[in-house]
């Protein structure tokens, strides 16, 4: 039987290849027209977006039955691709149909995983400052992970003590290798003695802070911050306060630049925005934009249903970035002065904050809201909303808030993931499960798991062997487990005696979903592509986990689909598992440049259980690999946050291959995709002996 699903497939991909060769249509490439890049596009992608109609409204209505609250949300899926699609920028990937042409696509089928815990000990609560008060907090809430590139290191900022006296501060830890942390004490200047404690990791300090928001401004060079210095008080909301740092630890509220003056350091201006946002609200950047903006994600509560009553849903907010009104150091008092006067980076709200009442028109759009595929009608919230660009992507993290409740600091959330290509629409993963599963899976004893902004860093023993660092906070307390209650127990809120500390979960780099055959063959055919940049080489991430399995892929016209005479095709045989394969002996044809085409990937092996796994490709100027993408908080081998770095490092041994320990035939969502995870521990033989391998190739290359 698996003979002949295969020769049928076989057939059906050469009767298809023949059937374009005799169509009377010349497939050669040189008579294929150049194009001109759309000037009109708003994405890097080539998405155009409706102007008129931007962000795209809803009439949203209360969520009076299952059919409505089902239906009601038109966002929860991908951007509609562009007639041919750019692919510059980025690695693609294959987490939604995007790139994907369903009609020319056979016998294919989307697997999904999920990232595996790996520590749960990366920060603990164990300084004084950390340790006092009603509980042991050293956690991200918000807050976030990022490479700092000029000095060569991960910053992970973190809630520092919490409640009674000590509700008010961040700490930041340092790493080198996104595994061991570091809690020095920053030393401060004198305009930051009200800000900091100079015997200590704490880098902002104020009398209270429910949330804190920290991002990285690509256009700027510098890290922003959003902070709520002020409690709740039930539903009474109040301005966030925005800080501004250029190295991630010495931070001021923003309008304080501080100018350089007789070599000392002063501030000039103290100001401070108004932003009326609820806590847990968050702000992202999206630099997929042609011209980049700042987004909004506002939480906003329906007051109706949701395990806690409040319903937490989302609203959207965007303002454009302007690129080159930031003041950099060295500057003078005029330029400062003239700063003061334009209108800030994100927008200011100066109407009382929406919950409990239907939307007015000039208000943030109504956005994101829970459906039935993730829970049963009022049994869960949207707890959080943030995005990262990752490779072509924005990467969001979505927090979902599910029954039962339990107040305080021991919330019942957890994590899942979605893709957008514009910022605002978004396509999520389905597994073979009814309802949604989490991206991570903590022990049944954490609570309040959430994702540290920034997540994931990039980190391998080289490219063709790279993975994602996932950071997460959470809490716990003694004898406590979501196993002891049933799902319409009533919970007491926890507001004391608990511990909060932050994990670790890794996943394959791009390893979010990979194409497979649904049986033992498929062809998969993309969209109309282009790319105007001058590429010269071809690179995959793959699995071919046997020298059974094999990759076969052709370029072929944009309309008729047969392939291009004047370009061989490509035939690759396992075992490979690589995270960055270069094809071998193929460089591109400069004539591929500015004329649309499409790709064609045949996957074949000869037993279902046998990995043969596609999970992106992108082209690549240099036989390094370089992508120009996103590279989400940075990667910890080339301490970058673009990929667009060509150094000698990054192209040793690019197509190695790695052993694989292929899963049972059955296999499930939620076993990870090969067996390396142990080896990878900061106090291991394997992690040590690469961390003195790279750092003395690091200083090689300097010299």
């Amino acid at each position: 039987k698996n003979y002949e699903i295969m020769s049928t497939a076989v057939v059906r991909f050469v009767f298809s290849v023949v059937v374009g060769v005799i169509s009377g249509k010349q497939c050669v490439l040189r008579d294929v027209a150049t194009e001109k890049k759309d000037e009109k596009a708003d994405t890097f992608s080539g998405l155009r977006l409706d102007k008129n109609n931007w962000p795209p409204k809803v009439n949203r209505k209360w969520f009076d039955d299952a059919s409505r609250y089902k239906k009601a949300n038109a966002f929860w899926k991908e951007a509609n691709a562009p007639e041919v699609i750019i692919i510059d920028r980025g690695r693609q990937l294959f987490v939604d149909n995007y790139l994907i042409d369903e009609n020319e696509s056979k016998d294919w089928k989307r697997k999904w995983f999920k990232a595996k815990l790996q520590s749960t000990n990366i920060i603990k609560a164990d300084e004084p400052w950390e340790r006092r008060g009603v509980g042991r907090t050293a956690r991200p809430f918000g807050a976030g992970i990022r490479i700092d590139q000029r000095r060569k290191r991960a910053i992970l900022w973190y809630r520092c003590g919490w409640r009674a006296h000590l509700s008010g501060q961040t700490c930041a830890a340092i790493s080198n290798d996104g595994i061991t942390f570091t809690k020095p004490s920053f030393a401060t200047t004198t305009f930051q003695k009200s800000f900091t404690d100079r015997a200590s990791n704490i880098v902002i300090k104020s009398l209270k802070n429910e949330a804190c928001e920290i991002e990285y401004d690509y256009t700027h060079e510098i890290f922003r911050a959003l902070r709520m210095e002020y409690s709740t008080g039930g539903r009474h909301y109040g301005p966030y306060k925005e800080y501004s740092s250029d190295d991630g630890i010495h931070w001021l509220p923003t309008g304080s630049f501080p100018i350089k003056q007789g070599g000392s350091t002063i501030p000039l201006f103290s100001r401070s925005q108004p932003y009326f946002m609820a806590d847990r609200s968050s702000f992202f950047y999206n630099p997929l934009r042609i011209n980049p903006v700042w987004i909004l994600s506002l939480r906003e509560n329906i007051c109706k249903s949701g395990p806690s009553g409040h319903m937490r849903i989302r609203r959207y907010a965007e303002t454009p970035v302007k690129a080159g009104l930031m003041p950099r150091y060295g500057q003078t008092e005029k330029d400062m002065y003239q700063f003061q006067q334009l209108q800030p980076y994100l927008p200011i709200h100066n109407y009382s904050y929406f919950q409990c009442r239907e939307p007015n028109s000039n208000e943030p759009t109504p956005w994101l809201w829970p459906t039935t595929d993730d829970c049963n009608i009022g049994f869960c919230d949207l707890y959080a909303v943030d995005a990262i660009a990752y490779e072509s992507v924005l990467l969001f993290t979505l927090i979902f808030l599910n029954a039962p409740y339990i107040g305080g600091e021991l919330k019942n959330n957890s994590i899942h993931l979605g893709f957008s290509r514009d910022g605002f629409h978004i396509s999520r993963p389905k597994f073979r499960a009814t309802r949604r599963r989490p991206f991570i899976t903590p022990p049944h004893t954490f609570s309040n798991i959430q994702m540290a902004t920034g997540s994931p860093l990039i980190f391998g023993t080289h490219p063709s062997y790279e993975l994602l660092y996932f950071y997460f906070g959470f809490g716990t307390q003694a004898n406590f487990s979501l196993d002891n209650f049933a799902a319409h127990h009533h919970i007491p809120a926890i507001h004391s005696n608990f511990k909060e500390g932050t994990g670790l979960a890794i996943l394959r780099r791009d390893g979010f979903a990979a194409i497979e055959p649904e049986t033992l063959a498929m062809s998969l055919v993309t969209k109309p592509i282009i790319f105007f940049d001058s590429h010269r080489f071809l690179f995959l991430n793959l699995i071919l986990d046997s020298p059974f399995a094999s990759l076969t892929i052709e370029f072929i016209h944009a309309i008729n689909l047969c392939p291009f005479s004047d370009i061989s095709k490509i035939s690759l045989k396992g075992p490979i598992n690589s995270t960055a394969f270069r094809i071998p002996d193929v460089t591109i044809p400069p004539l591929l440049q500015a004329r649309r085409f499409r790709l064609r990937f045949f996957l074949e092996r000869n037993h279902t259980a046998i990995p043969t796994q596609l999970f992106a490709f992108w082209f690549s100027p240099t036989s390094r690999g370089s992508s120009h993408g996103f590279l989400a908080g940075g990667s910890l081998r080339t301490f970058s946050l673009i990929d667009s770095l060509d150094s000698s490092f990054f192209g040793q041994r690019m197509n190695r291959s790695f052993s694989y320990s292929p899963p049972s035939e059955e296999v499930d969502e939620e076993q990870p995709l090969y067996n390396f995870f142990q080896a990878q521990t900061s106090n291991s033989p394997h992690h040590r002996q690469y961390r003195n391998r790279h750092q003395k190739k690091k200083r090689h290359d300097t010299d």
